[in-house]
This record gives structure tokens, sequence and C-alpha cells, in this order.
């Protein structure tokens, strides 16, 4: 089974959409039988002529209109069949009504009420992060943008530094889109976008989510991967990955002494919750399994 995915021209490797690609195409090319690649929308017409895949994902909503203005696909005519991986909850909904079937979460499928026979529902597929030695001497937040709650995070941060300073750790914020430099010196640093991920993890004892909205929260998934604790606020990436069973779920995220009472309490027992988040990933997450179940699945479409 031949399997496009088309892509969206601006992610990027720090995106969870990204990551979501990746992680996809890595464990599904270990299936025999299968070959998977993925290519921006712009570059698809030429793949999907030469390569003829039987089954065509797209990564983004905005990868529908995409490829029917280019001419990649002509809806009305004979094509393989397509599919959306829904990345969050502003999915547009008319495109949903354009392509033969989705792959989501638990949590986006009821957001979505779709068909279930047509719906391929898993968690988004993992892959552990290699973590080089590092001397993990930071709290970190890994996107340093306004929606990731940047600002909140630089408040705390300056509030609460003296008793974090006690542990011999500072704060680290990882620079998204948009350029920051806010924290203080003596309080942090400020990192440039980090591509090799495992960098930020070899570096961070604890990290944090502050933002609006999440829609997997890998950065989290792959933290816990390495036990890595997590404190953070409940948006729908987090509800999806169970926080509270393994982390620190913070109630009200403008109360900074619920966020400095988080951290003393996994400070002072700190190899305790680094294993429960480890734990929690091996027990909970499943790729390999997920993924050549929603490659048995996809062989009704072809």
């Amino acid at each position: 089974m031949k399997i496009l995915i088309a892509t969206a021209k601006y992610t990027a490797p720090y995106c969870g959409a990204f990551r979501y690609t990746t992680n996809l195409l890595w464990a599904a090319n270990q299936i025999d039988g299968v070959v998977m690649k993925a290519v921006p929308s712009s570059r698809a017409k030429a793949v999907i002529e030469n390569w003829k895949p039987d089954i065509i994902l797209l990564e983004f909503w905005t990868n529908y209109p995409t490829l029917i203005k280019n001419g990649s696909i002509n809806p009305t005519g004979p094509r393989p069949p397509i599919g959306l991986i829904i990345h969050g909850i502003t999915t547009n909904r008319e495109v949903l009504k354009q392509v033969d079937f989705t792959i989501s979460t638990p949590l986006l499928y009821k957001h979505y009420n779709r068909d279930k026979k047509n719906s391929y529902i898993m968690l988004p597929p993992y892959k552990p992060i290699s973590v080089p030695p590092g001397k993990r001497r930071f709290i970190t937040l890994p996107n340093g943008d306004t929606r990731k709650g940047v600002h909140l995070f630089e408040h705390l941060a300056r509030k609460i530094y003296p008793r974090i300073n006690r542990y011999g750790l500072k704060f680290l914020i990882v620079r998204g889109v948009q350029k920051y430099s806010g924290l203080p010196p003596r309080i942090g640093e400020i990192w440039p976008r980090q591509n090799d991920y495992g960098k930020v993890l070899a570096n961070t004892k604890i990290m944090v989510h502050m933002s609006k909205y999440e829609s997997y929260g890998y950065a989290w998934l792959e933290a816990a991967g390495a036990g890595i604790p997590v404190i953070g606020i409940l948006t729908d990436g987090m509800r999806e990955l169970r926080l509270k069973e393994w982390g620190m779920l913070i109630e009200h995220k403008d109360r900074l002494q619920e966020w400095d009472r988080a951290f003393q309490k996994i400070l002072s027992d700190y190899d305790l919750w680094s294993e429960k988040a480890k734990q929690w990933v091996k027990k909970n997450i499943h790729t390999h399994e997920d993924v050549r179940g929603l490659i048995k699945w996809l062989e009704r479409f072809v």
C-alpha cells in the first residue's frame, strides 16, 4: 500500500503537526508492504501523477482546497481515497464533508461527531526522543509565543525565582515564532527555536504547560517519555494525555501560589514523579499497535 501525506507548507519541526507526520511515517514504514511518504501540498500534483498513491492523507484542512486549486485532485473524477488528519478544533467542518474518512484522537472525534464507520481513532503517534546527557537545570516553557503563555511564565519566574533557585534551577524559554526577550539573565535563559528537541529535554528538570490551546501536547508527551515531570493547565491536548494521572494539574492558572506549590511538591520527591511520567507513557501510548491497526483499517478504502 502506498500512502501519500500532503503537508502544509508552514509546518515546522517544533510544530505538533510536523511531529505527528514524522512519527506516523516512522511507524508506518516499519510495516511490511507499506510505503508512506510526505510532501508539501505544492508538490503533491507531480507525486500523485508519477507515484500513484493508493491513499492520500491531508495534514491540514487547508490542503484540500489547495490540492483542488492546483489540479492535484479532481474532486468529481477518479481519484484515490482521501482522508483528513484532524489536528485540532479549528478544522473546517465543510472540508470534513469532502473527504472519505478522518483520523483523529478520541477527544477530537467526539468534538466533530464523526461517523464511526469512516473515522479511525487513536492517540497521536509517539516516537521516543534520544536525550543526550545533561544537567537538567531548567524549568522550561517549550514555546515562547504569546498564545503559549510566555508572559504568564515570565511573571511566574520573576515571582518565585528565589525559592526555585534554592534547588539550583533557573527558568528557560524556547523561542517560538514570535521574538521574545523579556526574561532577565539572572532568572533564566532564552534559547532559539530548537529542531533538536533532545537538547531541550536534556537540560529540563520540569516542563511547564501554559498554552491557551493545545491539539496534542507533543512537547509534554515527549517530556514524560524522558522522565521529565510536567505541570500544566487543562486544555484539550492535556485532557487527552490525562495529565492528572502522572503530572500536576493547575486549576487556576493566574494563582501563582498554586504553581509554586506544584513545583515544591515535585521537587521534594522528584524521582517518584519522574518515574510516574515514564510509566504512564509506557502503559498508555502504543504507537506501533495503533498504526498497524490504522493500516489494516485503511485497506477497506483501497
